[in-house]
Protein backbone atom coordinates (compact mmCIF):
# COMPACT_ATOMS: atom_id res chain seq x y z
CA UNK A 1 0.00 0.00 0.00
CA UNK A 2 2.63 2.55 0.87
CA UNK A 3 4.58 1.61 -2.11
CA UNK A 4 1.28 2.50 -4.06
CA UNK A 5 0.95 6.03 -2.37
CA UNK A 6 4.47 6.95 -3.37
CA UNK A 7 4.25 5.87 -6.79
CA UNK A 8 1.04 7.92 -6.85
CA UNK A 9 3.11 10.85 -5.10
CA UNK A 10 5.67 10.62 -7.81
CA UNK A 11 3.33 11.45 -10.48
CA UNK A 12 1.67 14.34 -9.22
CA UNK A 13 4.94 15.60 -8.49
CA UNK A 14 5.69 14.52 -11.80
CA UNK A 15 3.16 16.69 -13.59
CA UNK A 16 4.23 19.74 -11.23
CA UNK A 17 8.05 19.95 -11.68
CA UNK A 18 8.41 20.24 -15.08
CA UNK A 19 6.23 24.05 -14.78
CA UNK A 20 7.83 25.16 -11.74
CA UNK A 21 9.40 28.01 -13.68
CA UNK A 22 6.08 29.21 -14.46
CA UNK A 23 5.00 29.04 -10.79
CA UNK A 24 8.03 31.21 -10.12
CA UNK A 25 7.19 33.59 -12.40
CA UNK A 26 3.90 33.85 -11.47
CA UNK A 27 4.92 34.58 -7.68
CA UNK A 28 7.29 37.02 -8.76
CA UNK A 29 4.61 39.22 -10.78
CA UNK A 30 2.44 38.64 -7.58
CA UNK A 31 4.59 39.42 -5.29
CA UNK A 32 6.03 42.52 -7.04
CA UNK A 33 2.80 44.10 -9.08
CA UNK A 34 -0.19 43.06 -7.43
CA UNK A 35 -2.20 45.74 -5.32
CA UNK A 36 0.07 45.30 -2.22
CA UNK A 37 3.13 44.22 -3.73
CA UNK A 38 6.39 46.14 -3.64
CA UNK A 39 6.03 48.22 -6.89
CA UNK A 40 2.51 48.06 -7.63
CA UNK A 41 1.41 48.25 -11.43
CA UNK A 42 -2.20 47.90 -12.57
CA UNK A 43 -1.03 46.70 -16.36
CA UNK A 44 1.52 43.93 -14.78
CA UNK A 45 -1.09 43.39 -12.12
CA UNK A 46 -3.21 41.95 -15.16
CA UNK A 47 -1.38 39.36 -16.07
CA UNK A 48 -1.42 37.60 -12.80
CA UNK A 49 -5.24 36.77 -12.68
CA UNK A 50 -5.21 34.78 -16.14
CA UNK A 51 -1.84 33.41 -15.20
CA UNK A 52 -3.36 31.00 -12.45
CA UNK A 53 -6.82 30.76 -13.87
CA UNK A 54 -5.79 29.47 -17.25
CA UNK A 55 -2.25 29.46 -18.01
CA UNK A 56 -1.29 27.30 -14.69
CA UNK A 57 -3.78 24.68 -15.28
CA UNK A 58 -3.00 24.37 -18.53
CA UNK A 59 0.68 23.78 -18.29
CA UNK A 60 -0.29 21.32 -15.65
CA UNK A 61 -2.89 19.11 -17.33
CA UNK A 62 -0.76 18.99 -20.84
CA UNK A 63 2.19 17.66 -18.45
CA UNK A 64 -0.39 15.31 -17.01
CA UNK A 65 -1.28 13.95 -20.63
CA UNK A 66 1.70 13.73 -21.66
CA UNK A 67 2.98 11.36 -19.19
CA UNK A 68 -0.42 8.89 -20.04
CA UNK A 69 -0.50 9.83 -23.64
CA UNK A 70 2.47 11.26 -24.99
CA UNK A 71 2.31 14.52 -27.46
CA UNK A 72 -1.27 13.60 -28.75
CA UNK A 73 -2.02 12.98 -24.63
CA UNK A 74 -0.81 16.55 -24.05
CA UNK A 75 -2.84 18.27 -26.50
CA UNK A 76 -6.32 16.23 -25.13
CA UNK A 77 -5.31 17.01 -21.83
CA UNK A 78 -5.01 20.69 -22.29
CA UNK A 79 -8.30 20.65 -24.12
CA UNK A 80 -9.72 18.89 -21.16
CA UNK A 81 -8.81 21.04 -18.70
CA UNK A 82 -10.12 23.95 -20.72
CA UNK A 83 -13.73 22.47 -20.21
CA UNK A 84 -12.64 22.32 -16.12
CA UNK A 85 -11.65 25.71 -16.27
CA UNK A 86 -14.76 27.25 -17.79
CA UNK A 87 -17.58 25.61 -15.87
CA UNK A 88 -16.09 28.21 -12.92
CA UNK A 89 -13.70 30.74 -13.49
CA UNK A 90 -13.68 32.17 -10.17
CA UNK A 91 -11.56 29.47 -9.12
CA UNK A 92 -8.24 27.83 -10.10
CA UNK A 93 -8.54 24.43 -10.96
CA UNK A 94 -5.18 22.89 -10.16
CA UNK A 95 -7.08 19.38 -8.77
CA UNK A 96 -9.08 19.36 -12.53
CA UNK A 97 -5.89 19.97 -14.07
CA UNK A 98 -4.26 16.78 -12.35
CA UNK A 99 -7.11 14.57 -12.85
CA UNK A 100 -8.32 16.37 -16.54
CA UNK A 101 -4.68 15.89 -17.93
CA UNK A 102 -3.74 12.30 -17.19
CA UNK A 103 -7.84 11.16 -17.94
CA UNK A 104 -7.01 13.13 -21.39
CA UNK A 105 -4.11 11.44 -22.08
CA UNK A 106 -5.51 7.88 -20.89
CA UNK A 107 -8.50 8.68 -23.75
CA UNK A 108 -6.71 9.13 -26.53
CA UNK A 109 -4.39 6.56 -25.71
CA UNK A 110 -7.06 4.04 -25.66
CA UNK A 111 -8.49 5.54 -28.86
CA UNK A 112 -5.49 5.15 -30.85
CA UNK A 113 -4.67 1.68 -29.56
CA UNK A 114 -8.32 1.22 -30.35
CA UNK A 115 -7.97 2.41 -34.68
CA UNK A 116 -4.64 1.27 -34.99
CA UNK A 117 -5.08 -1.27 -38.08
CA UNK A 118 -8.26 0.49 -38.84
CA UNK A 119 -6.83 3.93 -40.43
CA UNK A 120 -4.52 4.26 -42.68
CA UNK A 121 -1.04 6.12 -41.34
CA UNK A 122 -0.43 9.37 -42.10
CA UNK A 123 2.66 9.84 -44.53
CA UNK A 124 5.34 12.44 -44.64
CA UNK A 125 5.16 15.16 -47.62
CA UNK A 126 8.52 13.99 -49.03
CA UNK A 127 7.24 13.95 -52.32
CA UNK A 128 8.39 16.98 -53.09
Amino acid sequence: MKNRVQKFGKFLSGMVMPNIGALIAFGFLAALFIDTGWIPNKQLNSMVSPMLTYLIPILIASTGGKMVGGDRGRVVGAIAVIGAIMSDTSITMLMAAMVMGPLGGFCIKKFDEKMEGHIPAYRQASRC
